[in-house]
């Protein structure tokens, strides 16, 4: 029994050895051999230089050893593993997966040396080459699965400058279900990483148009983003879609005036086309939200919103030099009724996204053609406009002009033309009509209850127009507003000046009103100094002009506007400064009240309380008057004037100055919002 056991045993060795040598002697050779045949047989229908070191046998496969391709500038390097199907009843016949290890992709993006169709034949000279679609259907119809292990990328562009980087993409192409399984960490565009995750799955079916896919993602501030859409056969076009609560970080470093950004809706929908064919990348970007607010302390107390809006912006993006080029671009603020959305259209450019904007400007043409007056306010929030609730326009207006961002330092430089304007009122709250605000005491709405100003006009104890001397009125004019007469109440130069000041400085520095915008804020407002109050003011001004004459507003101006602390109204003014009533004010006099309105309580101080003219406010009222006199018909003002001034002086016994260490000391002029 044991001497047939120990033959049974040779015998197995000398099969085992004999069937080694026949495999590595005979069918090995045989098997490499038609690898290799088929290796080449596989890239027979593509235009590519393939080279590799050797092919070695794996239990279940081959491995190819220093596999390179070379397609013109465009190279891949990798070791591949192929491994087949065993359990079918053709073993080493047909593959089921191809890994490539570690593969190295360089790309040059020459898209203007594209070939055609004409050129773009295989090694054979007669069968023009295949689409990607038809490569990846010819490998899924034979079930033949793809792994991308790790694979390092680079896009270079024709100067061979480094474009795209991904160190790391794992591709899984599951020929069993069609689909794609992708992985990359730091994708870099220009070496600024644009997604430090990526993940998702692309389905490849040949049915459809284009591949679906939905990935999840993360930009380099950690922060999610979901990506579904679809991308072409061909890889060169590409729509994505992006839905989101919570504005991206990267985003909201620029955008400080966002509120609650963790709680916007947003929803992003990005179209490119010319990925791989072109040198010019056309794009076609929209952005919408219904719940937008903003919050700063330059804005206000209170978040200003919701804004719903839509943004649209069409052009082209050329990757080698980075400029942008925006073409077509659009921007609708979408209002609370049923009224058109107001609708702002724009083109821009920019050499170099990555360029600092200080000696690259983006600049930005606007134009608003027959926009609806309604649709103004309709699309602003009620919280930022809340005194004209109940205001109703009619009419039209078109307005164009340039943005140009510019530095850090000087933040923008704002240009528009008022092209058409003929906006009308149709109705108005009962508080902004002349006979409201001349019809003597009547109850006041409930934020004007505590207002000074508003108080002294509805007291019944304001002055009429025809005992306020004419003087102060001209001083007034003279002093605060020189173009009082031929302005609709704003001055657009002002308050541009105004706007690019405040943002160079980061706060609020200038003002550039009028005496119309003076009285709005007088009589409405409060005296908080944001860009909030500042929009109303203006809005206020319009409305008020179109109300009230020109000298019905310096009538209110003069009862209403702050002359000394707790002084509000000039018949007051007149009673605390020169004890006398104001139709017995001299023109020295009548100046002196026009000339201390830029700081009331602080010439109260140093001219009142001092008992005599501060040299600021003696120089100001002389360049007044030396300007009235210019334009006055009588020959003697200025003589008139300096009488006056000889004979000018305060009561022995100022009052109030008790007050004064309640009272800023300050020299300087405060700035007027």
């Amino acid at each position: 029994m044991q001497q047939k056991f120990q033959k049974i045993i040779a015998a197995t060795g000398a099969f085992a050895l004999l069937s080694t040598l026949a495999f590595n002697l005979v069918l090995a050779p045989m098997l490499l051999a038609k690898a290799q045949v088929k290796l080449r047989d596989w890239f027979r229908h593509t235009s590519v230089a393939v080279e590799f070191k050797e092919v070695k046998l794996l239990w279940n496969g081959i491995r190819i050893v220093n596999l390179e391709v070379h397609r013109g500038e465009d190279e891949f390097r990798s070791d591949v593993s192929v491994h087949f199907g065993l359990t079918t009843t053709s073993p080493f016949v047909k593959p089921k997966l191809v890994t490539f290890e570690r593969a190295h992709i360089l790309m040059v993006r020459n898209a203007s040396k594209t070939e055609t169709d004409d050129n773009a034949r295989t090694l054979t000279g007669n069968e023009a080459k295949p689409s990607v679609n038809e490569l990846l259907d010819r490998y899924f119809t034979a079930g033949v699965s793809v792994f991308l292990d790790r694979a390092d990328i680079q896009i270079f562009d024709s100067k061979r400058e480094l474009l795209v980087a991904i160190p790391s993409l794992s591709l899984k192409l599951n020929a069993r279900d069609r689909t794609a399984q992708i992985a990359t960490e730091n994708l870099q565009f220009k070496q600024s990483t644009l997604l430090s995750q990526m993940s998702g799955q692309i389905l490849m079916q040949k049915q459809r148009e284009s591949y679906p896919f939905l990935l999840q993602a993360r930009d380099p501030n950690g922060d999610p983003w979901q990506l579904k859409g679809q991308i072409s056969h061909d890889f060169d076009r590409l729509d994505v879609r992006h839905k989101r609560i919570g504005v991206p970080s990267a985003w909201t470093q620029n955008l400080a005036v966002l509120g609650n950004p963790n709680d916007v809706q947003l929803l992003v929908r990005l179209k490119v086309d010319g990925i791989m064919s072109r040198d010019k990348i056309e794009y076609d970007i929209k952005i919408a939200s219904n719940n937008l607010y903003l919050q700063h302390q330059s804005l206000g107390k209170n978040s200003l919103g919701p804004w719903p809006f839509s943004f649209h912006s069409r052009g082209v993006f050329v990757p080698e030099s980075g400029s942008l080029a925006v073409d077509q671009g659009a921007l609708s603020l979408i209002g609370r009724t049923k009224t058109e959305p107001l609708f702002l259209s724009f083109s821009g450019f920019k050499k170099n996204l990555q360029s600092p904007i200080a000696v690259d400007p983006f600049e930005i043409k606007f134009h608003l053609q027959n926009g609806s007056c309604q649709s103004v306010l309709d699309s602003v929030p009620q919280n930022l406009l809340p005194a004209l609730s109940g205001l109703e326009l009619d009419g039209h207006f078109a307005i164009d002009g340039t943005l140009r961002l510019l530095s850090r330092q000087d933040i923008v430089n704002f240009t528009p033309k008022l092209n058409h304007f003929n906006c009308k009122i149709i109705a108005s709250p009962a508080y902004l009509t002349r006979n409201w605000l001349f019809g003597g005491p009547s109850p006041l709405p409930e934020f004007l209850q505590h207002n000074p100003s508003m108080l002294a006009i509805k007291s019944g104890r304001a002055i009429s127009r025809r005992l306020i001397p004419d003087d102060f009125f001209k001083g007034l004019v003279a002093a605060e507003d020189a173009k009082f007469w031929r302005h609709d109440g704003i001055l657009i130069p002002s308050l541009i000046a105004a706007l690019e000041a405040n943002l160079k400085a980061g706060h609020v520095v200038f003002g550039g009103s009028t005496i119309t915008m003076q009285l709005a804020k007088n009589l409405y407002l409060d005296r908080d100094r944001v860009i909030s109050r500042k929009i109303q003011e203006i809005a206020l001004a319009w409305v008020l002009e179109q109300n009230l004459t020109k000298a019905e507003i310096l009538e209110l101006y003069a009862n209403a506007v702050e002359f000394a602390p707790q002084t509000y109204g000039i018949g007051k003014a007149a009673s605390l400064y020169f004890n006398k009533p104001t139709q017995e004010m001299t023109i020295a006099e009548s100046l002196f009240l026009a000339s201390i309105l830029p700081s009331p309580t602080r010439n109260f101080a140093d001219s009142y309380c001092q008992a005599r003219l501060s040299p600021e406010i003696k120089k100001r009222m002389q360049n007044v008057a030396e300007g009235l006199s210019t334009l006055s018909r009588e020959a003697d003002f200025m003589k008139t004037y300096e009488t006056d001034m000889h004979a000018f002086q305060f009561p022995d016994r100022p009052r109030g100055c008790e007050s004064l260490d309640r009272i800023s000391q300050s020299k300087t002029r405060s700035p007027r919002l």
